[in-house]
């Protein structure tokens, strides 16, 4: 039957099953660093690239059984999944905890903003993006040159952001447009609604680059030219969450390796490069702002509040998420619930009624609020373990700060459901566990819950 399959694809010219999915992969690959870098499209509120991995997901159900269910089991990587399961129970246990609260429904309240919805969605997109992540480091580890295309796509179109933002600079400034850079600061956004996300996407492109550097896989001109223009417009973009993510990166590299020499002369350049920002752009007045506006916010939300601006936000959050850390420390508000919470009294205090639903944007503060502190720091540890692994590896620094990228862009502000640094991740792991393998064979091993395959799946693992 095999045989006979294999005479008729080829008569037929008709792809076999294994060229039909590396087809697919190459196009997985595109799509997702396609759409990591515009996560402004959305069909109701979900990402087209979360519909991509719902896809690969019901693709992977498929193919399992015609493979016999042929199951490859890499230790390192299912001991950080039975993490990741615990984080998502835990997470949907405190948001059913949560309903003991009473809630202040905004009008025109969307259904997926609802209690317990809201979490729900967020643990289903993340989810996706885990299982996103585990598959990219299981093709990853098996194959560089799909490690090497897929790294080279994520950069090539980071950079092509750049210069998208880069042209549509001086039509922002002639005020013909406002493309790729807004406001009166004209900040770089590429193809981001703001500059503060692409500031940290920026990153992670310069990041991807160097490694890609580093390992070869691009012509170093070309990779150079490449990461000056992504250095433009991660200063472009004017984030302070990306600058101060870099400047720990900085730290962290700076402290875990290399000789005392060099730690000191990291430091002391990031010192002077956060001196220099400070000195020559608003980022010092933008950074005083938020806590001046906390101050007062009771008082003046009513005097501003028609200014989305100050009435929601980091603003609002940062005077409101302190008080509900203070008041469920241990347990939080349940994930996402801080837009049907905001407006109760013991938090909102005298300041104006919030009209819709709110983010507060303020990153790990946020999620203090939400998980309470002793689940946020369990899911910092989770986000961290790659960091852990690829230094018990004794990965190369280039690929260290690829895994640190994940909880960085976290803790500055990014959502645990974004996809771009789960991707990241990804090729941190992947690529590591690729050139620097664990020793012990049995940290890798295949199942079968039925016979070896004899059709042209044989040899493709799950």
């Amino acid at each position: 039957m095999a045989r006979l399959s294999e005479t008729l694809a080829v008569r037929l010219d008709v792809p076999t099953a294994e060229e039909s999915w590396a087809r697919w992969e190459l196009l997985l690959f595109l799509l997702t660093a396609v759409l990591a870098a515009t996560i402004t499209l959305k069909y109701a509120a979900i990402q087209y690239l979360e519909y991509v991995y719902a896809l690969q997901i019901a693709l992977l159900c498929i193919r399992f059984p015609l493979s016999r269910f042929q199951m490859t089991w890499h230790r390192p990587m299912l001991r950080l999944l039975g993490f990741w399961v615990i984080f998502l129970v835990a997470t949907m246990s405190l948001a059913v905890a949560s309903l003991r609260f009473e809630f202040y429904f905004p009008t025109n309240l969307e259904p997926l903003r609802f209690p317990v919805l809201i979490t729900l969605s967020r643990l289903i997109e993340i989810a996706l993006n885990l299982t996103a992540m585990f598959y990219f480091v299981h093709v990853f580890r098996k194959s560089p040159e799909k490690a090497r295309f897929a790294a080279r796509l994520y950069f090539w179109v980071g950079v092509a952001s750049a210069v998208y933002s880069i042209i549509s600079y001086p039509l922002d400034v002639l005020g013909i447009a406002s493309w790729g850079a807004y406001a009166n600061l004209h900040r770089f956004r590429g193809f981001y609604n703001e500059g503060g996300p692409y500031g940290l996407y920026a990153l992670s492109a310069l990041l991807v680059g160097y490694a890609l550097y580093k390992l070869e896989w691009e012509s170093a001109r070309w990779a150079k030219v490449g990461m000056a223009l992504m250095f433009v417009a991660f200063l472009g973009a004017q984030s302070k969450a990306a600058i101060f993510a870099l400047m720990l990166l900085i730290l962290i590299t700076a402290l875990t390796g290399g000789t005392v020499v060099q730690r000191v002369g990291l430091v002391s350049a990031a010192g002077v490069f956060l001196f220099g920002l400070a000195a020559l752009t608003p980022l010092r007045y933008e950074v005083s702002i938020y806590l001046a506006g906390s101050q007062v916010f009771e008082r003046v939300s009513h005097q501003r509040a028609t200014d989305p601006n100050f009435v929601y936000g980091r603003v609002a959050g940062a005077f409101i998420v302190p008080r509900m850390i203070a008041a469920h420390p241990w347990s939080g508000i349940g994930l996402g619930n801080y837009g049907t919470l905001r407006n109760a009294p013991e938090y909102r205090g005298a300041a104006v009624w919030a009209q819709t639903a709110d983010d507060p944007g303020l990153g790990i503060v946020s999620y203090a609020a939400d998980l309470g502190l002793p689940l946020l720091t369990y899911t910092f540890f989770c986000l961290l373990m790659p960091f852990f692994l690829l230094r018990r590896l004794k990965a190369p620094a280039y690929l260290i700060n690829l895994a640190l990228l994940q909880p960085l862009v976290h803790l500055f502000g990014g959502q645990f459901n974004l996809t771009y640094p789960w991707v990241v991740s990804a090729l941190a792991l992947g690529i590591a566990f690729r050139i620097r393998p664990f020793v012990k064979a049995e940290d890798i091993q295949t199942t079968y819950l039925i016979a070896p395959a004899t059709s042209d799946w044989e040899g493709l693992n799950v």
